[in-house]
């Protein structure tokens, strides 16, 4: 099921972009998620 691609070389640069796309969305998610809190939103 798993492709085999040059992880050796891609690797290392596709993590660092997941990195910073987790990064950076969390970064803008983090206040929506806390009013979604503030104002009594139970579901996710």
């Amino acid at each position: 099921m798993v492709r085999k691609h040059p992880l050796n070389w891609l690797g290392s640069a596709e993590l660092l972009f997941i990195v910073i796309l987790f990064l950076s969305l969390n970064a803008f998610a983090e206040p929506l998620i806390q009013t979604g809190f503030d104002s009594g939103a139970d579901g996710f």
